[in-house]
């Protein structure tokens, strides 16, 4: 009973770095394009 309670600990750990991963693509895309459109918008600001 010990090794199957260590193995789902095991396994909700796992999807949660998972979760983690995924918002951090996520989070890094979203920079990215917000990014791409706030130069196109203030691109005279920049020059």
């Amino acid at each position: 009973a010990e090794h199957i309670r260590l193995h789902q600990l095991h396994k909700g750990h796992e999807s949660m770095h998972v979760e983690m991963l995924i918002i951090m693509l996520v989070t890094l895309i979203l920079a990215q394009v917000v990014l791409c459109e706030w130069k196109k918008r203030h691109f005279k600001s920049f020059q």
